[in-house]
């Protein structure tokens, strides 16, 4: 009989603490991730009519979480080093829960560029913070053999989590979309009179901002759920 070849994945691995935490972490992180990146370039979408003017200003908003995100995650290497992992990934988690809670509170058809903007470079300093302490917490708890494997998986936790994340949250925001769209007001008047379609895209405009920032409200919660387990990683000489 030959000798089976090692497993891909050594299922062992997940009998780390610190493995399974910052899996978890990085999975729930993806899943809210997603939620910013797709769901701003709708609301300006909703915002700003004009394609082309659409797009640059999706852009230049999606710069300040991206930007920050990349300028964050080097301080929170940094930091991870001095500090550990669970206060650096708390912060950055509490940031990200701030800003979308600031995001679901306060965004509307009236949101101006540099509030929008601020509240993005606030939830992009979130994301960059956690990043390193969730990675490098995950590699350092696999045995040498496997740390390539480990550092393959924190890409995939979060990848997971970004297609869940995705699939959930607008399933649930098209629902309740269908739910508040019988309750538009709209003037008796003929469909085909100018005040009754000006009415008619206003209510539905409204609307859509509406239920797209109910589902950054629920990515705060998912942030705090997120922030709970990352007070149970554990330095590595615990």
């Amino acid at each position: 009989m030959g000798i089976s070849p090692p497993p891909l994945i050594d299922m062992a691995l997940f009998r780390q603490r610190n493995f399974t935490l910052a899996g978890v972490v990085n999975f729930l992180v993806g899943s809210v991730l997603i939620i910013a990146m797709v769901n701003v370039p709708l609301i300006v979408n909703v915002l700003t009519p004009a394609l082309d003017t659409a797009a640059l200003r999706s852009g230049l908003l999606l710069s300040a979480l991206t930007a920050a995100m990349a300028i964050f995650a080097y301080l929170g290497g940094r930091l991870t080093a001095q500090r550990g992992y669970r206060l650096v990934a708390a912060a950055g988690l509490l940031l990200c829960a701030a800003a979308f809670a600031v995001m679901g509170l306060t965004w509307t058809v009236d949101s101006q560029n540099v509030a929008m903007a601020l509240a993005l470079a606030v939830l992009g300093a979130g994301f960059g913070l956690v990043t390193t302490p969730v990675g490098t917490a995950v590699i350092n708890a696999a045995p040498d053999d496997q740390r390539g494997i480990a550092a393959s998986l924190v890409i995939v936790f979060r990848l997971i989590g970004m297609s869940v994340g995705l699939s959930a949250l607008t399933s649930w925001g098209l629902n309740r979309f269908e739910t508040l769209r019988t309750q538009i007001q709209l003037p008796d008047l003929p469909i085909t009179d100018p005040t009754y379609q000006q009415a008619l895209v206003d209510g539905l405009s409204n609307l859509t901002v509406t239920v797209l920032a109910e589902t950054f409200l629920v990515s705060a919660g998912i942030a705090v759920l997120a922030l709970l387990v990352s007070l149970l990683l554990r330095p590595d000489s615990e």
